[in-house]
């Protein structure tokens, strides 16, 4: 997934997020006039106190200078863990947290140990990324328009040193279709498996 540059001077969570045809489901906005949805990211490094943070989240202007200069495990998993996603739509950003998580497993870094400066580097690319999410929106029904009788279900799966994925694609007849000359079309989701670790095995 590339992720473009945002301008800081735009709020990605101040566009139709609060307009009344929005609200949220399943921890994610969903238009549903427009029947999209889309993630709001959320960052916040400030402790807590009563399970409560301390200091407001922040927003795309505060990144990445207002990032602690020390991170840690711990840190950088429970704002990875923000990233919820229950249909998968993230996973090939998502993957870029994992992959960068096993790094310091493959370190044997401690739950509280400082990320070496390399590393740490990575994790704020990431945070930084993390805004830009706000500027995607996912179509919630991925059957065409103009589908006509069952859709077929295809998977295809592939396998490297990182991960496992596999895209889910739905292949419908359609009456009239813009996207294909046979009057076919496909939906495709993309989702990934467990990360791997450098032995091969996954977790």
């Amino acid at each position: 997934m590339i992720l473009y540059p945002l301008d800081p001077s735009v709020n990605p969570m101040s566009n139709d997020d609060e307009a009344p045809q929005c609200s949220r489901v399943l921890g994610v906005v969903w238009n549903s006039e427009r029947d999209v949805v889309k993630f709001i990211p959320v960052l916040n490094f400030s402790p807590k106190r009563k399970g409560v943070y301390t200091k407001v989240d922040l927003t795309v202007a505060d990144v990445p200078q207002s990032i602690p200069l020390q991170l840690t495990r711990r840190m950088v998993l429970e704002q990875t863990m923000k990233l919820f996603d229950p249909f998968g739509f993230l996973s090939p950003f998502s993957l870029l947290a994992k992959s960068l998580l096993r790094e310091t497993w493959v370190g044997k870094l401690g739950w509280d140990d400082p990320l070496s400066e390399q590393l740490r580097n990575k994790w704020v690319a990431f945070f930084v990324q993390l805004f830009q999410v706000a500027n995607l929106e996912f179509d919630r029904c991925l059957k065409p328009a103009h589908a006509v009788g069952l859709p077929s279900l295809v998977i295809l799966s592939d396998g490297s040193d990182l991960a496992d994925d596999n895209v889910q694609g739905t292949y419908s007849s359609c009456q009239q279709s813009v996207y294909s000359p046979n009057g076919a079309q496909w939906s495709c989701d993309i989702q990934e498996d467990p990360i791997h670790h450098r032995e091969g095995m996954s977790f």
